[in-house]
């Protein structure tokens, strides 16, 4: 999967919602489940490109998004 199919609102960070909806589990959970809780590293409650991937950043995530508008 990457990362800007499951940031469907675009926004460049993944909320739980989005999360749970891109592998079709249940969005009415109480806790976030624990690879989420993992993923968040700074714990805001997205996550955040680098936290999809060490590798990604939002210039490039940005750049794949422009790519994809002009297609």
């Amino acid at each position: 999967m990457n990362f800007n199919a499951i940031d469907t609102i675009g926004d460049l960070k993944i909320d739980l919602k989005e999360a749970l909806d891109s592998f079709g589990m249940d969005e009415n959970l109480e806790t976030p489940p624990t690879w989420f809780s993992e993923m968040d590293a700074n714990k805001d409650g997205f996550i955040e490109t680098e936290e999809f991937d060490p590798d990604l950043n939002d210039d490039i995530v940005i750049q794949y998004m422009n790519q994809d508008n002009q297609e």
